[in-house]
């Protein structure tokens, strides 16, 4: 009895299907009082719009909310304030456009960024294990017939310690998805971005 350690690999390009929103409403003013006002209206009014066209509020988390003098400027102190909001939902470019053609017609000083996620990765990765499995035996069983013996049972198996940011996908069974606009003709016929996902096991064959 011998042993071969094959190490076998899986692949498969996904198109993201959940996307997360970060708007950060951010101002600087003479006061907290002024810095605070102008940064909560500004994200009650866009809530007020997303509330409007179908988003249920309460699946917006709320994220980074700050407000702090940072520097004096001719004499005065300057304070700056933040309020951060988090959108999760399916991808629909129609409500990203939206949503960035909302804040430049109102001229809101925010910042926004989108990340893209796979609601179904933990499914996939399960799968991807098992072909990496199954693509290990294909080469161990190739090496072994071609010594006149066989792959008769597994000694040991060595798996990746994948460390997601599992953060979109814990959402995507409550995602929303809306179509407000019109907005972007062109652009909002745009797909997700794509993301390969990726397996490889090690595997220790018996062989007799």
């Amino acid at each position: 009895m011998g042993k071969l350690t094959i190490e076998g690999n899986a692949k498969r390009v996904c198109h993201c299907d959940v996307m997360k929103i970060t708007v950060d409403f951010r101002t600087r003013e003479t006061s907290t009082t002024e810095a605070l006002e102008k940064v909560m209206n500004q994200c009650e009014e866009f809530l007020s719009v997303l509330d409007e066209n179908g988003v249920d509020i309460e699946n917006i988390v709320l994220g980074d909310t700050s407000v702090d003098a940072r520097y004096y400027e001719e004499g005065k102190k300057i304070f700056y304030a933040s309020r951060e909001i988090n959108i999760y939902a399916a991808f629909d470019m129609k409500f990203l456009n939206f949503i960035m053609s909302f804040i430049k017609n109102k001229n809101f000083n925010a910042d926004v960024d989108c990340d893209y996620g796979i609601s179904n990765i933990n499914v996939i990765h399960k799968e991807l294990l098992k072909e990496a499995v199954l693509d290990s035996k294909t080469k161990a069983e190739a090496i072994a017939e071609s010594v006149g013996e066989k792959i008769t049972g597994i000694d040991t198996i060595k798996g990746p310690n994948r460390d997601d940011d599992e953060e979109i996908h814990m959402l995507a069974e409550g995602v929303h998805k809306i179509s407000a606009g019109p907005s972007y003709k062109l652009s909002d016929k745009l797909k997700s971005p794509v993301s390969t996902e990726e397996e490889k096991v090690t595997v220790t064959w018996i062989v007799e």
